[in-house]
């Protein structure tokens, strides 16, 4: 049974899954309600009401912010494939004027 040190105490492998989960799902939820509610008020006209505009933008960085919750296995599936094939790019034109 495997077992994690964090901080002064020691975690099984399933409370240790649980923890990495909670810190990266909420750095997640703040860049997908970052991102929600930039969109929103890019796409909200000037001409709408201030309290309109503000529920509009807040409403979207909840909802972006929930789902990206809800997807967070996704997006780092896709973060991590993003990465890997920014090291590969930068790679393999190295090796190749290695040969």
């Amino acid at each position: 049974m495997a077992r994690y040190r964090v901080g002064n105490s020691y975690l099984s492998q399933h409370e240790y899954d649980q923890h990495v989960f909670e810190h990266a799902a909420g750095v997640i939820m703040i860049i997908g309600a970052s991102i929600g509610g930039l969109l929103a008020y890019y796409f909200s006209s000037p001409e709408w009401p201030k309290l309109i505009r503000l529920g509009l933008i807040v409403g979207a960085s909840i909802y972006f912010g929930y789902k990206s919750v809800q997807y967070h296995a996704i997006i780092l599936a896709v973060v991590q494939l993003s990465l890997m094939g920014i090291a590969a790019y930068q790679l393999v034109p190295f090796i190749w004027s290695l040969l």
